[in-house]
């Protein structure tokens, strides 16, 4: 499943984040662009589900921090703050990243999934409703009579029905005249 069609527009932050202590206090000694940076690399976390491979160059990279001064204090706020869940893989290879964030794409996904189901669900209930579910001509009410009074039962049938009896009579290569005859009487 691809992240980032998915959860581009919107995930869940927390609120009043800036009153936590980890954050409040990298507030205060690297300034509100370190905050600007924790927030960036979260949406970046975010798009890849959570945790990434901790390359640092890479990250400076993806957020754009080319200068100096802003790689040592992205470097800082990654490492210092403890801010981020850091594991080493199955292929050791040390991953950075949330948890939180990663449980909050598991729901959607969850989520995404079920609703899936549910709308599948119902388009066949309404499909089955809406159309006649007859699998033969044969077993068709309007094919066992005859040509001469197939038109005078005909007009009491409901539309759906009509147009339902001529598709399957179109599948299952029913004589021309009849069909033709259907078709006709529908166009008047």
């Amino acid at each position: 499943m691809n992240n980032q069609q998915i959860f581009s527009l919107w995930y869940k932050q927390p609120s009043m984040l800036t009153n936590t202590p980890q954050i409040a206090l990298m507030i205060r000694k690297e300034g509100y662009e370190a905050y600007g940076l924790y927030i960036a690399f979260v949406d970046s976390l975010h798009l890849v589900g959570g945790y990434k491979d901790y390359d640092f160059e890479n990250i400076s990279l993806i957020l754009n921090c080319t200068k100096k001064l802003i790689k040592a204090k992205l470097r800082r706020v990654l490492t210092e703050y403890k801010l981020f869940d850091f594991y080493t893989d199955d292929d050791g290879i040390e991953m950075i990243g949330l948890q939180r964030v990663k449980d909050d794409i598991d729901a959607m996904n969850k989520s995404k999934q079920d609703g899936a189901k549910g709308g599948l669900k119902r388009a066949e209930n309404v499909r089955k409703r809406s159309k006649p579910q007859l699998n033969d001509v044969d077993e068709h009410p309007l094919m066992k009579l005859k040509e001469d009074k197939l038109i005078g039962d005909w007009h009491n049938k409901s539309k759906d029905i009509q147009l339902g009896f001529i598709e399957l009579l179109e599948k299952k290569n029913a004589r021309r005249s009849l069909i033709q005859l259907h078709k006709d009487y529908l166009k008047n």
